[in-house]
Order: C-alpha cells, then structure tokens, then sequence
C-alpha cells in the first residue's frame, strides 16, 4: 500500500511540472522568439523534470523546495523580460526593492491608467486651486464689504448729525423771517410809507401760535422733511426780498422828495440877513409918495450881511441906481434876493453860497440916511414882501 502510494504522488508531481513546462512554452509562443537565456532556462527546467524525484522517509520530496524555487525565478525574470519588451508601448513599470534584500518587485501600470491618473491629479489640483482663489476672493470679498460697510455707517452717521444741524438752522431761519415780517410792518408805519406789502402766510399762522397741547409722532430731520422745510423757507424768502424791494424804492424816492424839498427850503429864502431892526418895510412909505420894494433893517457899521438861501451870486460891487455896494443871489425857481448899501463886498460872481454865509458888511452907501442893509425878495424879477420869508 505504501509503493502506490508514492507512486502516486510522484505521478502527480511528474505531471505538475509538465504543466509548468507547457505554460512557460505557451508564453515563450505569445512572446514570439526566445533569447539565449530563456533556452538555458528551459534546459534547467527540462533537466529538472528529468532528474528523479527522491523521496524522504516522511514522503515529502528532496529536492522539491530547489525546484520550485528555480522555476519560479525562472518564471519571473521571463515575465520581467516579457513585460519590459511590451510595455513600451501599453505599460510603465515601477520596480520597488527593499533594503537589506535581494527580492525586486515591479508594478505594471496601463498607460490609459498612467494618463487617467495623470489628468485625475492634474484636475484635483486646479479644482483645488480653484475652489481656494474662490474662498480667498469670497473671504477677502466679505472683509472690503465689511470695511464697505462700516464707512458707509460713519458716513449716514455724519449725514444724520448734518441733516439735525441743517433742520436746526432752518428752525432758526424761521424764526428770523418772523422777525422779519414785524420789522417791515414797522418800518412802513413809522416811515409813513404808503405801500402794499405783500403778506407772508407762514408767519401769520407762526405768529398766533400759543403754548398749548402738543402731539404727533417722533420723526427725526431727513431728507425729506428738511428738504420740505428749506423749501418754505426759500419761498418765504422770496415774499420778504420782494417786499424789500418795494421797501427800498418807496424809501427812494420818500429820500429823493426830502432832498428836493430839504433843497428847496435851502433855497427858500428865510431868516434876517443881518441882527437889527425894521427901519422901513414893504411898500408905500413918506405919506405914499415913495414906493419901497424891499425892507431896511438898521445895524451897526460892519455888522455881517447873510445870505437867507442857497444860491448863486450874480451880482457883487456898486450899483448906480441908488443901491451903493450891492449883492444880489439867484436861489432858483424864480426866486432872487438883494443886499443893499454895504460897506463892503465879499462875494463875488458865479460863487455858490449857502444860507448864513457872509456876503457883505452893513454900510450907508448909494442912497442912504444912516447905516443899514436895504433887503429884497424877488419872484420872476418883481419884488415880492419880505415879510413872509423873515
């Protein structure tokens, strides 16, 4: 029983080399020829499975660990040649040894597989890329709004205290115009001005207003309301610079009339042109034979002869006619006044004179019974009574 059974499995054992001989001869055909080395493997291979298997006393083969040994470097250093012949078009190779050991292994990647995890990593990394430009730009993005943000909020906080300051100030320019409204009505009472001013309804209702109950909800200034109360403080502005202006031309001319009037009273003889007394007047005198057109006021010699009104001097020296030393001034509007029988002439022609300056001093010339100045009013050249100018 013991015989069959060895032979047996040195029967089994023949044959499993015989199949590794038909596999490695199967490969050599794929691979096309065969080199000098692969032909001394062979021969290592064929003298191996004709040496005689010897068997141990426990029934385990001699030599069967050499064996199997030899062929599997056999086996690999073929398909490492195989593989190398090969791969140069369809595969890469990586060979990893280990320190410290003679054993090598190779690993054969596909080229399709080589590219695909090529591009693979090539489009991780610019994914990766791009999704950290995108979270940077995202986190830089959120810091400018922030930074946006935050000055925007100082800016509609400078805004709002503007806005308060500017309502404040057109609560006070309201107030102004008020006082303005009582001042032109003043103005026009106390000037006697006889004009329409134009009335200002906002300050009507403002003025009535009484301390009272108050109510209504809290709006602070913005930029509406102040807007709405500027505009009505532009528009009460207009009615006041109007009124102004109506103001100031009334106020024009009252002054212009003033001037004239104020000119002509200037020009108005009035007053005494000398200090004295009344030593003839106006008219018919010496029991109504002798016509007197003016007045004699008796004054000491060398007392002042005043001109009573603005004027211009058109007559200064000696008069023939009876007059002696005479000043005569034309004041305008018809009017002439005359200085006779002066010891002394001080104007001279073509001078302007104004009431109370010194024309002449009190003589007795021409015809005279003692020291005096004879005085006369004329209107158009006729002699008019002092009297009502004195």
């Amino acid at each position: 029983m013991k015989r069959k059974k060895k032979r047996v499995f040195k029967k089994s054992k023949q044959a499993l080399l015989e199949d590794k001989k038909k596999s490695i001869e199967s490969m050599k055909e794929t691979a096309g020829t065969v080199s000098e080395g692969e032909q001394v493997e062979e021969n290592l291979v064929t003298e191996n499975l004709k040496e005689p298997s010897k068997l141990s006393t426990d029934g385990n083969l001699v030599n069967s660990n050499k064996l199997s040994e030899n062929v599997k470097k056999i086996i690999r250093n073929f398909l490492h040649r195989h593989t190398s012949e090969t791969a140069g078009e369809n595969y890469y190779t990586i060979k990893i040894s280990t320190a410290g050991e003679d054993i090598t292994r190779d690993i054969h990647i596909s080229k399709k597989l080589w590219k695909y995890g090529v591009f693979s990593l090539a489009g991780t990394f610019f994914l990766f890329i791009a999704i950290t430009t995108i979270a940077g730009y995202s986190l830089f993005a959120n810091h400018i709004n922030s930074q946006a943000m935050s000055k925007l909020r100082e800016v509609n906080t400078l805004q709002q205290e503007k806005l308060t300051s500017l309502a404040v100030k057109a609560n006070e320019l309201q107030q102004q115009l008020d006082k303005i409204t009582a001042t032109e009505n003043a103005i026009k009472s106390v000037a006697n001005v006889n004009v329409s001013l134009q009335d200002d309804p906002y300050s009507e209702i403002r003025r009535n207003v009484k301390n009272g109950g108050e109510g209504g909800p809290i709006v602070p200034p913005n930029l509406q309301n102040t807007a709405q109360m500027l505009d009505i403080v532009e528009k009460r502005l207009q009615i006041h610079d109007k009124n102004m202006l109506v103001l100031k031309s009334a106020f024009a001319q009252q002054q212009k009339e003033q001037a004239a009037m104020q000119a002509q009273n200037l020009a108005t003889p009035t007053g005494w042109p000398a200090s004295g007394y009344i030593s003839s007047p106006f008219g018919f005198r010496w029991h109504g034979t002798d016509f007197h057109p003016g007045v004699d006021i008796a004054a000491d010699y060398g007392t002042p002869i005043r001109a009573t009104a603005d004027g211009v001097v058109t007559y200064a020296g000696w008069n023939a006619g009876g007059y002696g030393n005479m000043v005569d001034i034309n004041h305008g509007n018809g009017l002439m006044t005359r200085y006779g029988h002066a010891m002394r002439v001080v104007a001279y022609v073509g001078e302007h004179v104004h009431r109370g300056d010194v024309v002449a001093y009190v003589g007795s010339t021409g015809y005279s019974t003692g020291p005096h100045v004879h005085y006369e009013v004329r209107l158009h050249g006729k002699p008019i009574d002092p009297a009502p100018y004195l």
